[in-house]
């Protein structure tokens, strides 16, 4: 089974009724049986409670997290991949806490991203691993 880096969003939808939903939640209780195969960031934690608290949702606040913790290796953030990302080349389909979650990826040498996010296609050492195709990799994963 390979590592596989969860974004933010696999969590948000998970908890929401977004056409996502059942293959976000299928994804976290594949990653929760399969541990430690599947890893996140605390940049991710804080990403969730970012956009789950604007939209003053504290109950999918809670859900999301504790669905992130029991399915990933959560690996903190330092100073490193802060720096790191900040050499990364900018774009416009990348935010910078994008950004943050390519070089948590790049130094821990993880190359899989679960993410609904496109902006993440065709970056050097990264591949998407899109939740609506979840029948197409599961295997590369989830073995």
């Amino acid at each position: 089974m390979a590592t596989a880096f969860i974004d933010a969003n696999v969590f948000i939808y998970a908890t929401s009724a977004a056409p996502a939903v059942a293959n976000c939640q299928e994804i976290l209780e594949l990653a929760a049986a399969s541990r430690p195969h599947c890893v996140t960031s605390a940049e991710v934690l804080q990403e969730v409670l970012h956009v789950l608290g604007r939209r003053n949702e504290p109950a999918r606040v809670a859900d999301a997290l504790a669905l992130a913790v029991a399915a990933a290796h959560v690996y903190p953030l330092e100073a490193e991949d802060v720096l790191l990302a900040a050499m990364l080349p900018t774009s416009a389909a990348l935010s910078a806490r994008d950004r943050v979650h390519c070089a948590v990826m790049q130094r821990r040498e993880i190359a899989l991203l679960i993410s609904s996010d496109s902006g993440f296609d065709g970056l050097p050492g990264i591949t998407r691993l899109d939740p609506a195709d979840l029948a197409e990799w599961r295997s590369l994963v989830f073995a």
